[in-house]
């Protein structure tokens, strides 16, 4: 699996009031280019994820366009109204929608991160039978 590729995966390892299904993308950290990991995301989390996105436009515009996919960059939330983060985690991904590759930005709290990060952790079978299968 290539990093910044996302794909929609069946969950292989369900339990009562999990997700049939999730997003699934491989990451890294643009201070650690040979820290890689896996993140899964239910389709609620990812519409909250574009939503935000969505409504911090003026964040997005002062990341940088050709930076790779998958690499996480941590951004100041300019626009942070009370109560919202005050940092993002941002990143690229190229998700296939209508047989084609569409790049857009995601950006995550620590919280969607994290959740993302245990996920994965409780999920072994559905990484495990994703990660390969994509060109490197």
């Amino acid at each position: 699996m290539r990093v910044g590729q996302m794909k929609q995966v069946v969950n292989e390892d369900p339990t009562f009031g999990s997700d049939v299904q999730y997003y699934m993308t491989k990451v890294q950290f643009d201070f650690a280019a040979d820290n890689e990991e896996y993140l899964l995301f239910t389709d609620h989390e990812l519409a909250l994820i574009h939503y935000r996105t969505q409504r911090n436009k003026e964040d997005v515009k002062l990341l940088d366009l050709n930076r790779k996919n998958g690499v996480l960059t941590r951004i100041k939330n300019r626009g942070a109204l009370f109560g919202a983060a005050s940092t993002y985690v941002a990143f690229a991904v190229l998700h296939r929608r209508d047989h084609r590759d569409h790049r857009e930005w995601l950006l995550l709290t620590e919280y969607d991160l994290e959740t993302a990060r245990d996920r994965v952790k409780r999920c072994p079978r559905t990484i495990e039978a994703n990660k390969t299968g994509w060109v490197a």
